[in-house]
């Protein structure tokens, strides 16, 4: 299979010379997580090249705005500071800032550089991974999309996450993965 599903070529040639990988899927018995056994983290590079957004879509963008609403309402998020990791061309971080009038903060080494004017003054986005490392101010919510099933370690990755939370006060979490 193509290592990225979600990488636009500029050619035939290139889409047909993508990079490819084996899947065995396998499930964790504890928590129902379904994984690749035979991923390979090597082999796959986040650019601006790798399209992820959803956002064209009318449901999916009406889906987006209902959870924004949602998390500023069920948390207080009015005038905070939001952090999300893996958070794409940085559309619901943008939603999130622009409705809770909060400020934002992003990590995604795909990240093409576009912000949404609307809230330019509002987000950051740094074009890189998430580390434990990277969160180095108060956050107020941490929240994590689609992400988890895109990590090589997921159990190392969310012991980093709670670490960087606990520096950043004690934030809201809030992890969304893709229902299989």
């Amino acid at each position: 299979m193509p290592v990225h599903c979600n990488r636009l070529w500029p050619s035939r040639a290139e889409a047909v010379a993508a990079p490819r990988g084996a899947i065995r899927l396998g499930v964790c018995p504890g928590c129902g997580m379904i994984y690749n056994l035979a991923f390979d983290p090597a082999r796959v590079e986040y650019t601006a090249d790798y399209e992820n957004s959803l956002h064209f879509s009318p449901r999916f963008q009406a889906y987006a705005e209902q959870l924004a609403e949602r998390l500023i309402r069920e948390h207080g998020l009015a005038g905070r500071r939001i952090v999300e990791i893996g958070c794409g061309k940085g559309e619901f971080l943008a939603i999130l800032c622009r409705d809770g009038r909060n400020q934002g903060l992003g990590f995604d080494a795909s990240y093409d550089g576009s912000v949404d004017e609307a809230v330019a003054g509002h987000v950051r986005i740094v074009r890189e991974h998430f580390s434990e490392a990277s969160v180095r101010e108060p956050a107020d919510l941490v929240c994590c999309r689609h992400v988890l099933e895109h990590v090589d370690r997921p159990a190392a990755f969310l012991a980093g996450v709670r670490d960087a939370a606990r520096r950043a006060g004690s934030p809201r979490v809030f992890f969304e993965v893709p229902d299989g």
